[in-house]
């Protein structure tokens, strides 16, 4: 292919190098040291080079080779920006009149590694081949090593972590790139494969000489810092690092934004390693879920393995944007017509956390705001998909909205679906009417949703409830009711309960699977039942995204 010349006109004396020349890309620059711009700063904006890419040494050799101009000469340059590229430089010094030369750059980054692959590669099996039993030096290196980034690899991380926690006095830092699946699948591997190893280049000059820097995984990265006891010389290290990554790396014709997220983790001389990760990782998905690109410490005591596992659950909702959804159908116990759906966040899964404990820990962590609109959001598909006619009894926790904006996210996704909030209703336990939840509550009655009370248990303070927050529906468990219908006394007190109510509040049996207690509730006076016998179908899970 004939390469691309950087120049309006060319000449004859041009036009004779350019068959001779195997050449991707070339310059015709001005050897004439008197002019206003030299050679090497002709060469810098042919190869696309920014000050300081070219190594101070190379730069005097090519001007003094070039300033000759007696003979074709080529050199082989390694940049010393990020991501370090291998250029091969190729001159040619073009006949007589102004003193001229044609100057060609190929990328051979590429080609370089892989030559470098092949070459250890052809060593380990030449070395299997004669069955030479390969060095202590050798054995080490292609055991504990990254191929892409030249870091130390999860083995070697976990050699340096056993010591560093039999020693104490360092910290733990867990590293992770923000939003590197997009931009693998939106840029392709190969730009992944780059972007990997230029942070792999950045870790190495931003963190201090002692520290041990490894690949874990992935986008997943680790340092061991010695020397660091305290959070107060902890949390400026690990604050540093995640600042050198708030910025924007040129990967060839390709810039992108990038950040990291650091947890972080104090070692004590004697903790398990297995500890020390954890708590690190704890850091780090705190960090993910609140504050994306910064650094977060591990504070002693915030909180055991299960509210690990706790905070991978919430993170995986917040990072699909679809939170898993447990359906039961509600019908009218007269008609055996569908009047709601009882949805409620049920991780389900691998995962033994329950929507309340979701929510719990995400208050405790300030993420319950995003956790909600994520349900919301997921509710208000689900209302999409099924119908102007079905009405949403969503099941929340006092924890669920306890916080400021609680009301707001629950009525953006709404509006933004063009759904009525009156199809709407919250279902939630008794609430003190002067806390955060009941003016949350008081708040999205006046936009239009409505409350449904459960459990409700049939006494006195639930009726006081329901007097000081209106509700549209009382549900009741049939763990309750089932050992209070088994006789006529119970039958006749569940009667005279639900014949108090309020005009125009339903009174709901929960958890009715089985025919025989759906007709004993019926015949207690409920106007609807919810569960396996309500309906056709019911029980039905929906991950709320489609």
């Amino acid at each position: 292919m004939r390469p691309v010349i950087n120049m309006p006109v060319i000449d004859a004396e041009v036009e004779s190098y350019l068959d001779g020349l195997p050449l991707n890309r070339a310059w015709v620059v001005s050897l004439d040291q008197g002019t206003e711009t030299g050679p090497v700063d002709d060469l810098a904006v042919c190869c696309g080079l920014q000050d300081g890419d070219i190594d101070e040494a190379d730069i005097a050799r090519i001007n003094a080779a070039l300033a000759q101009a007696e003979a074709p000469f080529e050199q082989l340059i390694t940049t010393v920006g990020t991501p370090r590229r291998t250029l091969l430089l190729r001159a040619a010094p073009i006949g007589s009149g102004q003193p001229r030369a044609i100057v060609s750059v190929q990328d051979k980054t590429a080609e370089h590694q892989l030559e470098g692959a092949l070459r250890r590669s052809q060593q380990s099996l030449l070395a299997a081949k004669l069955g030479r039993t390969l060095s202590h030096g050798e054995a080490l290196h292609l055991a504990l090593t990254d191929a892409l980034t030249g870091l130390p690899n999860r083995r070697a991380f976990n050699i340096a972590l056993a010591g560093a926690c039999e020693e104490g006095g360092a910290l733990l830092c867990l590293l992770d790139m923000d939003g590197f699946k997009r931009i693998n699948d939106q840029l392709g591997h190969a730009i992944g494969d780059r972007l990997l190893a230029a942070v792999a280049d950045r870790l190495r000059t931003h963190l201090p000489p002692t520290a041990f820097v490894s690949r874990l995984a992935g986008d997943e990265f680790a340092a061991i810092i010695p020397g660091i006891e305290t959070e107060a010389e902890a949390e400026p290290v690990a604050d540093k690092i995640a600042e050198a990554f708030r910025t924007r790396l040129t990967l060839g014709d390709v810039e992108i934004a990038i950040s990291l997220t650091v947890g972080s983790a104090l070692a004590p001389a004697g903790v398990a390693a297995e500890e020390l990760f954890r708590r690190a990782d704890i850091a780090l998905h705190t960090g993910k879920l609140n504050a994306k690109g910064t650094a977060r410490l591990h504070a002693e005591g915030a909180g055991l393995l299960d509210e690990h596992e706790t905070l991978s659950d919430i993170r995986a909702i917040l990072q699909d944007r679809k939170a898993p959804l447990s359906v039961t159908n509600v019908a009218d116990v007269g008609t055996g017509t569908l009047t709601a759906l009882a949805v409620q966040l049920a991780p389900g899964g691998e995962s033994d956390a329950t929507g309340a404990e979701l929510f719990e820990t995400a208050q405790r962590y300030g993420i319950a705001s995003d956790l909600l609109q994520v349900v919301a959001e997921s509710v208000a598909r689900l209302m999409v998909q099924r119908g102007p006619d079905v009405r949403i009894h969503l099941a929340l926790p006092p924890s669920a909205f306890a916080h400021r904006a609680a009301e707001r996210d629950i009525i953006e996704p709404l509006e933004n679906a063009r759904l009525s909030p009156g199809r709407l209703a919250i279902e939630t336990c008794q609430i003190a009417p002067d806390t955060k939840a009941a003016e949350t509550l008081r708040g999205l009655a006046r936009a239009g949703v409505g409350r449904v009370l459960a459990p409700w248990d049939l006494g006195l303070a639930a009726f006081a409830d329901i007097a000081t927050m209106p509700v549209e529906a009382v549900k009741v468990p049939a763990t309750t009711l089932a050992p209070v219908l088994a006789n006529e006394a119970g039958r006749v007190w569940i009667s005279a309960a639900l014949s108090a109510l309020p005009d125009g509040v339903s009174a709901v049996a929960t958890g009715v699977n089985k025919g025989e207690l759906k007709a004993a509730v019926i015949a207690a006076g409920f106007h609807q039942v919810e569960g396996t016998a309500a309906a056709v179908e019911t029980g039905a899970r929906y991950a709320a995204a489609s």
